[in-house]
């Protein structure tokens, strides 16, 4: 039925197809490389006016704002170049730096832990208005009475208007009431 001598076209072996498969790749690859030679890569125009904060230590934290009394999103290495969009200089003479970061949008960096670069970059100044307010501030929940009658003669409670505790205690206060021990 069936003819065994069938004529073979390439009388080739499967251990010599495995051996010769890279001399076939690299054929390809030539003739892919030869037919793409004519086309220009596409780079990117470094831009002139760019500056980054290049982390000089350890590692750095990032910041939600220009302070340490402000959140930290995360930290990051030694060498991490980060893009400067602003600086904010407080009180003290700090230096703190907005950058941008794709996870976190913006974010701040202590002038102390970084290098700008270039050195005589013109960073402009931002101020408080276009920061969000510390994650750390601390109400205290105690309440002191005082002789503000506004809110009910309590400190540390808003006045909400026209729901104010009566300023004078009731003249009779309620009945004590003890446990019934006799039993």
């Amino acid at each position: 039925m069936f003819n065994k001598s069938r004529l073979r076209i390439l009388p080739i072996n499967r251990s010599t197809l495995i051996a010769i498969s890279p001399i076939i790749f690299l054929l390809l690859l030539l003739i892919w490389t030869l037919l793409n030679i004519g086309l220009t890569s596409v780079k990117a125009a470094p831009s002139s006016n760019a500056t980054f904060a290049v982390v000089r230590r350890a590692s750095a934290n990032i910041r939600r704002g220009p302070g340490m009394e402000y959140g930290i999103f995360g930290t990051v290495r030694k060498g991490a170049v980060l893009p400067v969009s602003g600086q904010y200089v407080n009180a003290v003479g700090e230096h703190w730096y907005r950058i941008y970061l794709q996870a976190f949008g913006d974010a701040w960096v202590s002038g102390l832990v970084v290098d700008i670069s270039p050195a005589n970059a013109n960073i402009p100044t931002v101020g408080l208005a276009s920061v969000a307010t510390p994650v750390s501030t601390f109400v205290s929940p105690t309440v002191e009475p005082s002789a503000n009658t506004n809110n009910g003669g309590f400190t540390g409670i808003p006045n909400s208007g026209g729901n104010n505790p009566p300023s004078n205690p009731p003249s009779n206060p309620p009945p004590a009431t003890t446990p019934d021990l006799s039993g």
